[in-house]
């Protein structure tokens, strides 16, 4: 993840202020969580299923809401921040996360291999080069069993070069209100770089704040994911969804794709 200064915004990493984070992403987490369980028990050919690998982690949001189901869940990331919110949550909810602090270019885990692994949202987008993109891959499928599966959520450049708004919410932290939004305000086609601004307000009994996070992360159109995914030999694709979270409804890749799920499994 790289921050950037886009003239006078200020810039500070929202990954830092996990609670506003977790807050931002919370309206899609029982049907995120409830995806990657039907998508396990539907994909997976060894039943039961039950341990799951989360890299790039961050506040465990999934992770938490999947280990209270019983999954034996493992999660990594590099911003200790994040992890040091994220075990005080499990302390809270009363469940078990392995939590560790790694990087998701090149991590090792001395585990048994896990069933299934998963990675939300955008979070892979924040390799920043296909080197880096292709030794992730080859990580995970290292830490998959035979059959495994790797369930990737990310962003597609569609093939007008049009990105949408990602996102907007209002919700609540400790009885006071919050809204945040991330728009696109650049892509460098030629660098493979979408430049997003993240705004967060605050507006608290007692104080206002507005925090302006400036990220970049890789593109891909589709023809560059085929790409990339040619090149990892040992993973194919199953099947592929949207955000809508719907196991009953996948759908085509298209050059109009944009907010895809990849089922990958590993075939090594």
């Amino acid at each position: 993840m790289r921050l950037c200064d886009k003239n006078t915004m200020l810039t500070e990493n929202w990954y830092d202020y996990p609670e506003y984070y977790d807050g931002f992403f919370r309206a899609d987490m029982v049907e995120e969580a409830a995806f990657i369980k039907q998508v396990i028990h539907r994909f997976s050919p060894y039943p039961p299923q039950r341990r799951i690998l989360e890299p790039g982690c961050g506040t465990g949001r999934l992770l938490i809401s999947l280990a209270g189901h019983g999954y034996q869940c493992t999660g990594f990331d590099i911003n200790k921040k994040a992890l040091s919110y994220l075990q005080k949550k499990l302390i809270k909810h009363n469940v078990e996360v392995n939590v560790l602090v790694a990087d998701m270019k090149h991590f090792y885990l001395d585990t048994l291999p896990f069933d299934a692994a998963f990675s939300a949202v955008g979070t892979f987008l924040h390799l920043m080069s296909e080197v880096d993109a292709i030794n992730h891959l080859h990580c995970v499928q290292r830490h998959l069993r035979r059959g495994g599966i790797y369930v990737l959520a990310m962003h597609l450049l569609p093939k007008t070069g049009f990105v949408s708004d990602r996102d907007f919410e209002t919700f609540f932290y400790k009885g006071e209100k919050l809204s945040g939004i991330i728009k696109t305000i650049e892509v460098d086609k030629k660098k493979r770089l979408e430049t997003l601004s993240v705004t967060l307000r605050y507006s608290g009994s007692k104080s206002k704040k507005i925090m302006s996070s400036c990220v970049q992360l890789r593109t891909y159109t589709l023809g560059q994911l085929q790409s990339l995914l040619s090149k990892i030999s040992d993973f194919s694709i199953l099947e592929t969804y949207d955000f809508s979270y719907d196991i009953n409804q996948p759908v085509p890749l298209t050059e109009s794709s944009e907010d895809i799920i990849l089922i990958l499994q590993n075939n090594g």
